[in-house]
């Protein structure tokens, strides 16, 4: 029986990021478990960290067939990095989320139904944040 689902791919550049890499796995999990009528993968890009998020990233791999890894031998920039990960993303819609957690997981569900309410490109816009005001508004 031919699986007819489409699939999402999450995607999540990283960089120095093992004290996120599992809160964001349990996240985004969390809501894509009741999101049964999509496949989903997780496309990782490490940009040559130097902490241990590396093998975290390993670590899920192993235990989840869903998680896929791309890991620079050098640190690429926060450009060419992420525009090579999005190149390897095969889904039919690609969401980034960014390691910091900055990006709610819980938003998943509303980008994919304005993804298929026929909009190519969906945006999230932060109205208010805690950071300096200053930091906020760059």
């Amino acid at each position: 029986m031919a699986n007819n689902k489409k699939t999402i791919t999450l995607f999540t550049p990283c960089y120095n990021e093992e004290e996120n890499i599992e809160l964001l796995y349990n996240g985004v999990n969390s809501v894509t478990e009741k999101m049964p009528e999509y496949n989903f993968e997780h496309v990782f890009i490490d940009n040559a960290s130097t902490d241990n998020t590396l093998s975290i990233l390993k670590q899920l791999a192993a235990r989840d067939s869903r998680v896929k890894i791309i890991a620079n031998v050098r640190n690429f920039g926060h450009v060419r990095s992420p525009y090579h990960g999005l190149l390897q993303c095969a889904g039919d819609a690609v969401i980034c989320i960014v390691a910091d957690l900055q990006d709610p997981p819980a938003m998943i569900p509303k980008f994919i139904e304005e993804w298929e309410n026929g909009h190519p490109l969906v945006l999230g816009i932060k109205s208010k944040s805690k950071e300096n005001a200053i930091m906020f508004f760059v």
